[in-house]
């Protein structure tokens, strides 16, 4: 039975370290980019390329 407790107080330890880690990744999550956003950075980033080389090979 001494084990069982023990087993059991582990795992409210777990429990709580979980809760706290979900919380601050959820947090973090909002500056997450999105594959949206992605695409729109790798569109925005060949248009440039396009515009630098159509400016140096004149």
């Amino acid at each position: 039975m001494e084990n069982f407790e023990k087993r059991f107080e582990r795992l409210e330890q777990d429990s709580h370290q979980m809760k706290i880690d979900l919380a601050l990744f959820s947090g973090r999550a909002t500056a997450f980019a999105t594959k949206t956003d992605l695409e729109i950075l790798r569109s925005e980033q060949t248009l440039f390329h396009v515009e630098m080389l159509q400016r140096f090979t004149k």
